[in-house]
């Protein structure tokens, strides 16, 4: 038997019925199967079963597959698709190119437009409020006499038009002031709004500056290198773009590197008017609307501070009621002072950063058209200075300074911040007057600083 089959086993001749018919047949080679009984079927009789049909055994070194022709493929890359050409009638041909002036046209008139009405839509753009503040300044009727900037230590402390009635009762001269001073306000940014007053045709006679130790510490929380946290916190970066010009690219140069907003950001928004000044046309078109698109937030200030602002009169002048240091007890009086986290920027005052020479060029653009500046350090409570440390900064770092830039210029500054006339009564906290402290300030501004100032 072949070796395939070596597990059937074999039968004897005997056993196959129809020998003679098969004699013939080579039963050697024949596959078979046992037989098996089964008494239930034939009477007990054995039946044989047909055995399967042998199979042989494929051997893989033996395996031939037709050969298939393969197509020919090409890279879709390979080929290029070319499109038919369509020729334009003559009068699709000029609708389209009607379209296009049209649009163009429209993109362009909008531009003028909205060049020619700038500081509007600037101030309608700009959420921090400095264009706004700006823009008061420049709807009292005529120029001010004085400006008072600053921070909010300017916007809370310093009343306007309370100066000028006691001016006009001191010198028996009209005099006409106004506050474009900012929450957060620093020495750039100061120097940005007054340079756009400038460049407007509104240079006073007098600028008021408030002299804020902060600007100058580049010990400050988020201080970095040679930029102070006033450097990176300030306002300008915000409102560079509705509040500087073209021209001051030199100086933005720099500062703009600090955040995100870029030069080549603001250069844009200069250029492009309809672009640079697209959250105004927003709120113009919204009306106060919030459904749609008139519902996305748009940058700016907090509520709290737009509320201050919308509570201020029309010279600038927010006051600050309700409460003062005097009106909390001991307890009341001890959370206060554990909230007041800017005494945290006062520790090692160390002066540097870049708000240093935007001192020197605020006072020389000023004196260049004539306007006599004063720095005046506003009153502070008490409880101000224990944030000191060391204690001796005040007097030994932070007025000595102060006094040598006037004496540079030959300008005056008043240091009012420990005057004894101011107690707790006159502070909302330990750095902002309330209306009783701002009453005080502005009755020493009048007859201190500002009568003088004005010849009288």
């Amino acid at each position: 038997m072949s070796q395939q089959h070596e597990s059937w086993p074999q039968r004897n001749e005997q056993e196959r019925p129809g020998a003679d018919a098969t004699a013939n047949h080579d039963f050697a080679n024949t596959p078979t199967l046992r037989l098996r009984r089964d008494p239930e079927r034939a009477g007990g009789v054995t039946t044989p079963r047909r055995a399967p049909p042998a199979v042989a055994e494929i051997q893989p070194e033996t395996v031939r597959l037709p050969s298939i022709d393969l197509l020919p493929t090409t890279k879709l890359a390979d080929k290029t698709v070319k499109l038919p050409d369509v020729k334009l009638t003559p009068f699709v041909a000029r609708r389209r190119w009607r379209s296009m002036v049209v649009a163009l046209s429209i993109f362009l008139i909008a531009n003028v437009v909205v060049q020619l009405n700038r500081n509007a839509v600037d101030a309608q753009s700009d959420g921090y409020y400095g264009m706004s503040r700006i823009q008061q300044c420049e709807s009292l009727g005529r120029v001010p006499d004085v400006i008072y900037a600053g921070s909010s230590r300017t916007v809370y402390g310093v009343n306007p038009q309370l100066i000028d009635s006691l001016v006009q009762q001191q010198t028996g001269k009209s005099a006409l002031g106004c506050s474009d001073a900012t929450f957060g306000s620093t020495i750039d940014h100061d120097y940005y709004m007054f340079k756009k007053l400038i460049d407007d045709g509104y240079a006073p006679k007098v600028l008021v500056e408030n002299a804020w130790e902060y600007t100058l510490n580049v010990h400050a929380i988020g201080s970095k290198g040679a930029f102070s946290a006033a450097d990176y916190g300030s306002l300008t970066m915000a409102e560079a773009p509705w509040i500087a010009n073209v021209s001051d690219v030199s100086d933005l140069r720099q500062k703009l590197k600090v955040g995100s907003y870029s030069l080549k950001d603001f250069l844009i928004d200069r250029a492009i008017p309809v672009y640079g000044d697209r959250y105004g046309l927003l709120n113009i078109l919204c009306q106060g609307s919030k459904i749609g698109p008139c519902a996305a937030p748009l940058p700016g200030v907090d509520a709290l501070a737009l509320r201050r602002y919308h509570e201020s009169d029309k010279y600038g002048y927010v006051p600050l009621t309700g409460q003062s240091l005097a009106d909390l007890d001991a307890n009341g009086r001890a959370n206060a002072l554990r909230e007041y986290s800017y005494g945290k920027n006062l520790n090692d005052f160390t002066i540097g950063g870049h708000q240093v020479g935007y001192l020197h060029q605020l006072i020389e653009l000023a004196q260049a058209h004539h306007v006599t500046v004063v720095l005046v350090t506003s009153p502070m409570d008490s409880i101000f200075f224990t944030y000191l440390h060391p204690a001796s900064d005040w007097q030994t770092k932070i007025v000595p300074y102060w006094e040598s830039i006037a004496a540079q210029y030959h300008i005056n500054y008043y240091d009012e911040s420990q005057s004894p006339t101011f107690t707790d009564a006159d502070f909302w906290d330990p750095e902002h007057l309330d209306v009783s402290g701002a009453n005080k300030y502005s009755l020493w501004l009048a007859q201190t600083v500002i009568a003088p100032a004005l010849g009288g």
